[in-house]
């Protein structure tokens, strides 16, 4: 069995990982432990990413599993200045080398950045948003008209606006989406296969996960 930590932003991703990524990945006899950024492994918070609060927290575990990944959004880091999604996942592999010494392998550190925020995810299969019976058909329309705006949900922008989580918010007002609440329930409501078919960076992601337990 592999050994996989999944460095996580916040709760929301946490919940993910424990209920759709980490029973998905066992079938690939990958075994998957989140850990909750933070300043360190038993601190429970997320928010106000950086590449070097990422590298410092992969360096304070990466000893301890086979391989480990990160799953945080693009739109929230702090320090990512006019990096493309792909060019930050590289910053982030470059730093954990240099930080790393011979600790480091592009096998054992894999970062990932999602483009833009987890809730793009979401956008997948907006009839998935059927939690609450206060939502309606109406509202769960407005999604898909948004997702029909994009050429894949994770295009949809991360304008302080108009971000996936403020469409959702703005859509979603009474009783209103709950991030840590619902946002890993819908994910599972959605599930990863529609992930994937719809979100290029995550299938790639999740495809490499897979492969990690191969010959296990």
């Amino acid at each position: 069995m592999t050994r996989l930590a999944v460095i996580c932003e916040g709760q929301t991703e946490e919940g993910f990982v424990k209920g759709c990524l980490a029973p998905h990945l066992v079938e690939h006899f990958v075994y998957v432990t989140p850990r909750l950024l933070g300043r360190n492994p038993a601190r429970q918070g997320g928010g106000n990413v950086s590449v070097d609060r990422v590298v410092s927290y992969i360096r304070r575990v990466h000893r301890d599993f086979d391989h480990v990944t990160t799953f945080v959004d693009f739109y929230g880091f702090n320090d990512k200045g006019d990096m493309s999604c792909p060019a930050l996942i590289d910053e982030i592999a470059r730093r954990a080398e240099r930080a790393l010494g011979a600790g480091y392998s592009a096998d054992h550190i894999m970062p990932y950045v999602q483009r833009h925020e987890f809730e793009a995810l979401l956008f997948s299969r907006p009839d998935a948003f059927d939690l609450e019976e206060a939502w309606t058909d109406e509202q769960r329309q407005e999604l898909e008209s948004i997702k029909r705006g994009f050429a894949t949900p994770e295009d949809i922008n991360d304008d302080p606006r108009t971000a996936p989580s403020k469409r959702l918010a703005q859509t979603f007002s009474s009783p209103r989406y709950r991030k840590t609440l619902h946002g890993p329930l819908i994910a599972e409501q959605v599930g990863l296969d529609v992930m994937r078919q719809e979100c290029p960076g995550f299938a790639e992601w999740l495809s490499r996960l897979e492969a990690l337990g191969a010959g296990s």
